[in-house]
């Protein structure tokens, strides 16, 4: 009976550990996400989300925009 109530105990509070750290992972996420986006795109990358360095134009091609 004391082990079954000690694995009991082990699991609630690996759960509350667990649950505690899922909004943080969430959040480095979204940063990264965010991140990305305030980056530009290169020479030869797509430029849908980003906007290309130094003012370059998005050019289409058959496949999807690229920075010229």
């Amino acid at each position: 009976m004391k082990f079954a109530f000690s694995v009991v105990l082990m699991v609630i509070t690996l759960l509350v550990v667990v649950s505690a750290e899922a909004p943080e992972v969430e959040n480095d996420v979204s940063d990264i996400l965010e991140r990305g986006r305030r980056t530009c795109a290169k020479e030869n990358e797509s430029c849908d989300v980003l906007k290309c360095c130094k003012g370059r134009p998005c050019e289409c091609n058959m496949f999807k925009q690229q920075c010229k």
